[in-house]
């Protein structure tokens, strides 16, 4: 399921179209341009993140590339925890030691942007 996935994401990536766009339009002949180089990249390891430049953390789209680590789905879970005790405890100053991609940062200042 995941190497369709991947498959479905690189082609929809390569034709600048969403994957929604695949299943409706799947009779319909498309042109492709650098799928093929994607697969290969993919074979050859190269995180789908790294290869389509975003990466998706918090339901937010966001640039990566190689110079940077990709967020992890798990660290949602820290996210989340920190929200809630933020909320819960009513912190007004964080601070994030040793970023990775400042991602945990980001998605904080974005809901406590007074902090």
């Amino acid at each position: 399921k995941r190497a369709r996935f991947e498959a479905e994401e690189l082609l929809a990536f390569d034709i600048k179209k969403d994957r929604v766009f695949l299943h409706i339009n799947f009779e319909k002949e498309i042109k492709i341009n650098n799928y093929f180089i994607f697969l290969e990249q993919r074979a050859k390891f190269v995180p789908l993140e790294f290869i389509t430049k975003r990466a998706v953390f918090f339901s937010r789209e966001f640039y990566v590339d190689k110079n940077v680590l990709i967020p992890r789905s798990e660290t949602e879970i820290l996210v989340q925890k920190a929200i809630d005790l933020i909320k819960k405890h009513k912190i007004k100053k964080i601070a994030e030691i040793g970023t990775g991609s400042g991602i945990i940062s980001i998605i904080l200042a974005i809901y406590f942007p007074e902090i």
